[in-house]
């Protein structure tokens, strides 16, 4: 029965047996559930598939859950944890100012070198990460 859901063919020897105690954990795990939450006699076709599939979707939604608080994603990545549901957290709008310094350091989000700094904490930030404001001259008076 393990064998039935299974799509990992490989010939490393660590990885198959890896990938075999998974097979058998999701197994357990679902007769377990299927003892508990159904009656007996009843079974629907699919329901070990959505039951992995379930399973599946509660473990990873925590781990990507923690890696949509870092400070740097690639595009691909916001998109994924789109599709699944997560919501990403907006980017908190600092007002930098660039500076002339020919010092360079790297960005505090990312470390990619910058000479840009911020106007408020003086950190080095680059230009993924910094958000420009642009106001007038009369409000630049007040």
């Amino acid at each position: 029965m393990c064998e039935s859901y299974t799509c990992r063919a490989t010939r490393r020897w660590p990885t198959k047996l890896f990938f075999h105690s998974l097979d058998i954990m999701a197994l357990n795990a679902f007769i377990i559930w299927r003892y508990h939450n159904t009656a007996p006699g009843q079974r629907r076709k699919s329901e070990r598939r959505n039951f992995l599939k379930v399973l599946s979707r509660e473990l990873i939604v925590p781990q990507m859950t923690r890696r949509s608080t870092e400070g740097y994603l690639k595009d691909y990545t916001k998109h994924a944890l789109e599709v699944m549901g997560i919501m990403l957290p907006k980017p908190i709008p600092v007002p930098i100012e660039p500076t002339g310094s020919k010092l360079k350091k790297g960005c505090y989000v990312c470390k990619t070198s910058s000479r840009t700094q911020c106007s408020t904490c003086t950190q080095y930030i680059c230009k993924t990460h910094q958000i420009k404001t642009i106001i007038c001259a009369h409000c630049a008076e007040n």
